[in-house]
């Protein structure tokens, strides 16, 4: 919610991928910008936003990416609003009544880190692109590396997600009914191995 145009404009390209740093979120002073760490392809998505969709309400003074329809900035709240909205209506509950905790940015990133750290080697990558607490011994080196921790973590992420979705559409097709909702996810449950 928090990314401003500037910020936008100065993302940087590696391995595929697009990073942008973006100074305003809780924890700038420990770990420093947010690495927003996106495809290319997705950051192209954002990039027709950015080009062709947000000027036909962006007031002239609005300096933010995200922007309501009325051309105010997005909060936080307003933005986990829509992924919950989007979430529902995506008919991912199936017949299922959808839980009664609502699904938000925050729910969504406690989940990868979970769904990582039961899969995966990449805990620490991750830990990193979702700005989770680090040993003090090691923030300034992390710090130095943060941008190719941030695309490992990315990568992490796409990896355990596109395997959980295979496993879902392999359930389906076996007769059982697919998962609905990923580890982490069901109930609210995000405290498991949460160490942020």
């Amino acid at each position: 919610a928090n990314m401003t145009m500037d910020e936008f404009a100065k993302a940087t390209e590696k391995d595929g991928f697009q990073t942008i740093k973006v100074k305003k979120h809780k924890t700038y002073l420990k770990h420093g910008p947010a690495h927003v760490t996106l495809r290319s392809n997705i950051y192209g998505h954002l990039k027709i936003y950015v080009e062709n969709l947000r000027p036909t309400f962006a007031k002239r003074d609005s300096s933010h990416v995200f922007l309501s329809s009325n051309g105010r900035q997005m909060t936080s709240g307003d933005v986990s609003k829509r992924i919950d909205n989007i979430w529902k209506s995506s008919g991912v509950y199936g017949e299922n009544p959808p839980p009664k905790k609502n699904v938000t940015g925050n729910i969504i990133r406690k989940s990868m880190t979970t769904l990582v750290h039961e899969s995966s080697e990449d805990n620490q990558a991750v830990a990193d692109l979702l700005a989770h607490r680090l040993g003090t011994a090691e923030k300034i080196y992390r710090v130095k590396k943060m941008g190719q921790q941030a695309r490992a973590g990315a990568t992490a992420i796409e990896n355990v997600t596109r395997r959980n979705q295979s496993t879902d559409k392999s359930a389906g097709a076996s007769g059982s009914e697919p998962s609905t909702s990923s580890k982490g996810l069901e109930n609210g449950n995000t405290k498991a191995r949460d160490r942020s």
